[in-house]
C-alpha cells in the first residue's frame, strides 16, 4: 500500500493529513444521520432502512444486537 502513496508522490504527511480529513468527514456524516435518532428516539437499526432498505438493516440491527 505504501508504494501506491509512493509511486504517486506523495509524502507521509500528506497521507496523514488525508486521513484526518477523510475521518472528520465521515464523523461529521455519522452525526449528522444520528440526530434525528436522538431527537425523535428511533433506533438505528430503523434510521438504516431509509439508507438501505428493510433488508439491508438486518445487518446492523444483528451486529448491533
Amino acid at each position: 500500500m505504501a508504494s501506491l502513496f509512493i509511486s504517486y508522490g506523495l509524502n507521509g504527511w500528506t497521507v496523514f493529513a488525508a486521513i484526518l480529513l477523510a475521518g472528520f468527514i465521515v464523523m461529521g456524516l455519522v452525526n449528522l444521520s444520528g440526530k434525528p435518532s436522538v431527537h425523535y428516539g428511533i433506533p438505528c437499526p430503523v434510521m438504516a432502512r431509509a439508507s438501505i432498505g428493510v433488508r439491508g438493516a438486518n445487518c446492523p440491527a444483528v451486529i448491533s444486537g
